[in-house]
């Protein structure tokens, strides 16, 4: 196997399509199922938060994929998570904000995991979510063209 093969070990579970909106959205039950790990890449493009317009990333977490809970600090690699599962926070203190890309990762014992982005007032900020499942019990993982 090539050291550089990332593709045999990931797939992708879960998504928010990219817009530009004013409005929550969530990736629904993702089913990490035969999967090991899970990274969650997230992008907001440029804008200008203020204390009416933010955005808050939150990851929760289910062993059912119905009854979801937050995730805490020990579930997450890469960031600090802050009450109700929150793991990224755009608001007045980031202000004038350009486009970036953002991962955490998620090495919590639940089978189900869920993105929401918590949109308040009018950012209209470019945004999107990719849930990437990894390390797969059985590889490779299958190809998703």
């Amino acid at each position: 196997m090539n050291m550089k093969d990332v593709h045999s070990h990931t797939f992708i579970a879960g998504v928010i399509a990219p817009a530009t909106g004013n409005t929550d959205a969530n990736t629904g039950a993702v089913d990490l199922a035969g999967f090991l790990s899970a990274e969650i890449l997230f992008s907001i493009g440029a804008a200008t938060f203020t204390g009416a317009n933010t955005i808050d990333v939150i990851v929760e977490h289910s062993d059912d994929g119905v009854a979801f809970s937050a995730v805490e600090a020990d579930d997450i690699l890469g960031a600090t998570v802050a009450a109700g599962g929150i793991v990224k926070t755009f608001d007045d203190s980031v202000g004038a904000h350009t486009a970036a890309g953002y991962r955490v990762g998620y090495k919590g014992g639940k089978r189900y995991v869920r993105v929401t982005l918590d949109v308040s007032g009018t950012p209209s900020a470019p945004h999107s979510v990719v849930v990437l499942a990894a390390r797969p019990e059985s590889t490779p993982a299958d190809d998703q063209i």
